[in-house]
């Protein structure tokens, strides 16, 4: 019996030797594993960095949309959903996460953890960095500097820049170039069209965000012949425009006020968001930011 397993062991040994001489098999050097295992690291790391990054836009995005002004902009929810929806970052991190999981088990000692419990790390670890890379301003960066170079996607800033830029909807935004005694105002629009706006519907709460805020939102109704060229609009509602999360050299981005409409006070006794005018009566906007305007009374009396 012993002869039988001596001779099976000979017999192995003999193949393995011709097999390396055959194919001329040489062992592989230390630092080759060594660099195989670095590399494997190296790109679990990189995975999981971009999958932060991924999250740090989708954070960027939801904080953006314009969630209180839809029924100003859109036909309904929906719509702002569909068209928002940050289906790119989410198919990133869906792939890095895969990517990471892959390198992690490639590692020295990787094939001994779980499935899951892989996921969960680099699913933990991308959520804690996105957060921190949203705090400090990169998921703007990621959205709109990166991400605005990919085909077929928008960022979420140029979808809100779209949606406030249909005048004959009522919906106007842009940047504030010069503001006169009275209160009226040129705007320079996204498109780069300017536009004479008639602020005799604002109120002093509205004309006090237009003195503070160099970008704003406006609803309202545009004139008749606004369509074709004089670009002269009606003002009912002023909003600041703000971009929550946009602070690289400032205080982290979690520390900013995310509000978006900043007209909170009361005009003396009258109410802020009562028309001086029949021009804004019936609007379809307007009922739209009724809802605005008592979700922020609402928030205002809650915290006196």
């Amino acid at each position: 019996m012993e002869n039988k397993k001596q001779s099976h062991t000979e017999s192995l040994v003999t193949k393995t030797f011709s097999r390396i001489e055959t194919e001329h098999i040489s062992p592989r050097p230390k630092w080759e594993f060594w660099v195989t295992e670095k590399a494997f690291w190296g790109f679990f790391c990189i995975s999981v960095l971009i999958g932060a990054a991924a999250i740090a836009a989708v954070i960027f995005t939801f904080q953006n949309i314009g969630w209180k002004f839809y029924l100003a902009t859109e036909n309904d929810f929906s719509t702002l959903l569909f068209t928002s929806l940050p289906y790119l970052w989410v198919g990133a991190i869906t792939i890095f996460t895969g990517i990471a999981y892959y390198n992690f088990r490639h590692t020295k000692r990787g094939y001994r953890h779980s499935l899951i419990l892989i996921l969960f790390s680099s699913i933990t670890a991308s959520t804690l960095l996105g957060i921190l890379f949203y705090a400090f301003g990169f998921g703007d960066f990621v959205d709109e500097e990166i991400g605005g170079r990919i085909p077929f996607h928008r960022s979420i800033m140029m979808e809100e820049r779209s949606r406030w830029s249909q005048p004959l909807r009522g919906a106007l935004g842009g940047e504030v170039l010069y503001l006169d005694e009275r209160g009226d105002f040129t705007l320079r629009a996204f498109d780069g069209k300017e536009w004479l706006v008639d602020s005799s519907d604002l109120t002093e709460d509205d004309r006090e965000v237009l003195r503070n805020h160099s970008q704003v939102r406006i609803v309202g109704v545009p004139f008749a012949e606004s369509a074709s060229s004089t670009g002269k609009f009606h003002a009912c509602f002023i909003f600041s425009w703000e971009v929550v999360g946009r602070s690289p050299w400032g205080p982290p981005a979690l520390l900013v006020a995310t509000s978006a409409a900043r007209i909170v006070s009361r005009d003396n006794e009258r109410n802020i968001f009562e028309m001086r005018s029949n021009k804004c009566r019936g609007v379809r906007p307007y009922d739209a930011l009724q809802k605005v305007r008592n979700i922020k009374q609402t928030t205002t009396h809650e915290t006196q």
